[in-house]
């Protein structure tokens, strides 16, 4: 690019010559200049600083005497999305764009798409207001062998009943109002209600509500939000059915004794396939341990972590609610299980071990991921928790590596994942090899222009049982790509800019990036050039 140098009169330019960045800030259907939104310009140099700026009356923004150098940018605006690229007239910046000494980009725009809302009531049967009841929002996801529904909005009720949640990007949500009775406060037990005959009457109370009015998960409706859509009137009755309680203690298998200050979560079944997701249950400690109110009657589970001296502990046990409260409930946390293993080379080459990540992805979302580097002989040991799927990764810095087979007792996890109790488990053994595939490419946006800040995704094909075979990648200023240690077979490459047009890891989802993308075939040691189209559902 000589033409920055040829312009301030000088060839080759001085590496000291400082640049500068200037543009608009739009809406991206409008057009409409945004005033007072926050840009921040970040350079890929952890050395210098980041910069801030506002955007003025007519959207614009300055940064000047910079550097050469490559840096990303970022919009923020009251309303929208968070805005990650930058376009020229004519292309769109990647998500680090290279600055040239004495450089001046004085036509960005950036473009941001407004944020989605949905508003309604909360009201109890008898049309009062429910007010300061806590309304959450979630959203299913996929990520790896990952399937969960995460937290993705929350708010409280006014002293209306009314609730408003913003600045949601488009999807399908589920929305709870996680109702529960006011606590006594601490120290205060609440007295039960006897009949005359002095047996305790059966709990009923207002419990957590799913739109459009259910108790249960399983009977929710999706709420489908698309770019700066409005869903008002989104309202809730509360919905009033036989409660049960569940008390507790959390003991250390250890030595015993009660483990203060444990976390203590409940899942229940998602509306979909295995997953679980919290229930937004009312846990409180008490002397004894803890107390659970306001459960419907079902199936849950309950997940705890604690610690005792410096030892980490975990546990988790199935809980049945049904038309009776639960008492002397014994939850019994141990030390995390270490699975150990080694990492060797399937035909003997020369790496250093010591650079390489064994990584454990569970497949529940309550579960933490667990990793740990590899030593100079490759052998390498890591927690697990007792019960959890696990696929097992290998990372590090060999870009042409990949992960080969993954044995347990003689039998080969990797396309399977792993599951194993609390006791000990047999040596991992981990093989790679660095005899993979290669993909570069460029994307294609229309018959004359390439793509440039374009997500490029490599997708296994079938993906059942292939998790460690999925790559990303993002288009550079040339709109070029580049995949290495691609493991043999059959892949489809898809790409997009803001959205994509299937959800990757969903297995049962696939079709739309494989009508839109582009399929391969890698076989071991080959390289290939491929020439992906953008998926025509973007810009």
């Amino acid at each position: 690019m000589l033409l920055p140098a040829l312009l301030f009169g000088q060839y080759p330019p001085d590496p000291k010559a400082r640049g500068s960045i200037e543009g608009t800030v739009v809406d991206h259907s409008t057009g409409r200049a945004l005033r007072r939104a926050q840009v921040v310009l970040r350079p890929a140099s952890k050395i210098l600083p980041s910069l801030g700026t506002s955007t003025d009356d007519a959207g614009r923004f300055t940064f000047s005497d910079l550097p050469s150098g490559r840096y990303s940018v970022i919009a923020k605006h009251p309303g929208y999305l968070h805005a990650y690229f930058a376009n020229l007239e004519n292309t769109r910046l990647p998500a680090y764009f290279p600055l040239l000494p004495g450089e001046r980009l004085d036509q960005v725009a950036i473009r941001m798409r407004p944020a989605g809302v949905i508003s309604g009531t909360v009201q109890f049967s008898d049309a009062e207001p429910a007010i300061g009841v806590p309304v959450e929002l979630y959203r299913e996801f996929f990520y790896r062998g990952q399937h969960g529904y995460e937290k993705a909005g929350t708010a409280h009720t006014d002293d209306r009943g009314a609730y408003r949640i913003y600045g949601l990007p488009p999807g399908e949500y589920y929305l709870a109002v996680a109702y529960s009775r006011p606590d006594p406060g601490a120290g205060v037990r609440e007295q039960t209600k006897l009949d005359s005959n002095g047996i305790p009457e059966p709990e009923e109370s207002f419990v957590v509500t799913y739109y459009p009015s259910t108790p249960k998960l399983l009977e929710a409706s999706l709420l489908k939000l698309e770019y700066g859509s409005v869903l008002d009137h989104t309202d809730v009755i509360l919905t009033k059915a036989r409660t049960v309680r569940v008390r507790g203690r959390v003991v250390s298998g250890v030595s015993g004794r009660g483990v203060p200050g444990a976390s203590l979560r409940l899942r229940q079944r998602a509306p979909a396939g295995e997953a679980m997701v919290d229930a937004p249950a009312a846990i409180r400690s008490t002397p004894e341990g803890f107390e659970i109110t306001g459960l419907t009657p079902g199936a849950y589970l309950i997940v705890a972590d604690g610690t005792e001296g410096r030892q980490k502990l975990t546990g988790r046990m199935p809980l049945s609610v049904s038309e009776a409260s639960v008492g002397n409930v014994e939850l019994v946390l141990n030390p995390y299980p270490q699975l150990t293993g080694t990492v060797s080379s399937e035909t003997g080459e020369k790496i250093d071990l010591s650079g390489l990540t064994v990584s454990l992805e569970p497949h529940d979302d309550a579960t933490r991921s667990s990793s740990t580097s590899v030593d100079a002989k490759g052998a390498f040991s890591l927690p697990f928790v007792p019960g959890e799927t696990y696929d097992v990764f290998l990372t590090g810095d060999a870009p042409d590596l990949y992960l080969k087979s993954a044995r347990v007792g003689g039998f080969d996890v990797l396309s399977t994942g792993f599951k194993a109790g609390g006791g000990a488990l047999p040596p991992m053994e981990l093989i790679f090899t660095t005899r993979s595939g290669a993909v570069q490419g460029d994307v294609i946006d229309g018959p004359t222009r390439v793509a440039l800040g374009a997500t490029v995704v490599l997708i296994p094909d079938p993906a059942y049982g292939r998790v460690q075979h999925y790559q990303a990648a993002s288009t550079n200023e040339y709109g070029l790509f580049e995949f290495r240690g691609v493991a043999p077979g059959r892949y489809t490459m898809a790409s997009w800019w803001d959205d994509p047009p299937c959800e990757i890891y969903d297995v049962e989802g696939l079709d739309a990036c494989r009508r839109y993308g582009q399929s391969i075939l890698i076989s071991e040691g080959e390289r290939q050039f491929v020439s992906v189209p953008l998926s025509p559902s973007q810009e």
